[in-house]
């Protein structure tokens, strides 16, 4: 009867793992920042605009092995909230920089959640699958 033997230097193993560990923090580095990267592209895409200021105020921010995807611009949360109808306290008329006359009131407006269809459309894509195989590619490499 024949069979079969396999040994393993402990030290190649060792050696493999230890390099494996060591780049590990750079390399999930890498696939977040590009994760995030496609969040913020297609983030912007989905974003309402109008003037093109609430698209261009969607930034990433990473830091070690996490971040976000934010936008920056202080009406956003009304944007992705939704709110009530606005109506002057201490004048007659509201009026507000590229506004042409000054209106009684403004009436409301419905929630535009932007950021969780990003969030899906993103996810939906393909793109984020691709990193994170990428991430595990080099893992077993």
């Amino acid at each position: 009867m024949s069979d079969i033997r396999i040994t393993i230097d402990r030290s190649e193993v060792s050696d493999w793992l230890e390099t494996l560990i060591d780049g590990m923090d750079e390399q999930a580095g890498y696939m977040v920042e590009g994760v995030l990267n496609v969040y913020e592209l297609v983030s912007r895409y989905s974003s309402p605009v109008k003037t093109g200021d609430l698209m261009n105020s969607i930034i990433s921010e990473v830091d070690g092995l996490s971040g976000d995807v934010i936008p920056t611009i202080f009406y956003a949360q009304w944007v992705i909230l939704g709110r009530g109808e606005v109506v002057p306290v201490n004048a007659k008329a509201l009026w507000w920089p590229g506004l042409d006359h000054p209106v009684m009131r403004s009436g409301p407006s419905r929630p535009n959640d932007f950021m969780q269809t990003g969030f899906d459309a993103a996810n939906s894509g393909g793109e984020i699958d691709n990193l994170c195989d990428q991430f595990l590619d080099w893992c077993i490499a």
